[in-house]
């Protein structure tokens, strides 16, 4: 879980930072430690503030950012939900392996009640 976090934090700062750049922000105006040490090049950082103003205060329209967060959703969600059903799956083999017998309950019966759970719980997902 850890890791799949990590792999979307960098997949949307890479595809955001990529989509700034076609708009002609300068990434490295600004340094990593830029407390304590200031951007050599000011106007360039007035550049960067000028089209992020421009881009957060548009019609979406003229800039696509929703197109941006629509292609990064598909993409994460799509990890996620293989995520889940990959978590499900191994959750489902390890009941089977103690086939429910300790509760007393036969494995096919408790099949057919996660088979109902399921319906009920996971129909909107």
């Amino acid at each position: 879980k850890n890791d799949m976090c990590r792999w979307w934090l960098s997949h949307i700062e890479n595809e955001v930072d990529a989509y700034l750049t076609r708009l002609g922000v300068k990434l490295q105006a600004v340094p990593y430690y830029y407390t304590e040490r200031p951007p050599e090049d000011i106007p360039q950082v007035r550049e960067n503030l000028r089209i992020l103003r421009q881009v957060l205060s548009t019609h979406d329209s003229e800039h696509n950012v929703m197109d941006l967060v629509r292609s990064i959703q598909v993409v994460v969600y799509h990890r996620i939900d293989t995520f889940v059903g990959d978590a499900r799956n191994v959750l489902l083999q390890e009941l089977r392996m103690l086939e429910v017998k300790a509760a007393g309950i036969p494995l096919n019966e408790f099949e057919i009640a996660l088979a109902a759970w399921r319906e009920k719980h996971l129909v909107n997902q």
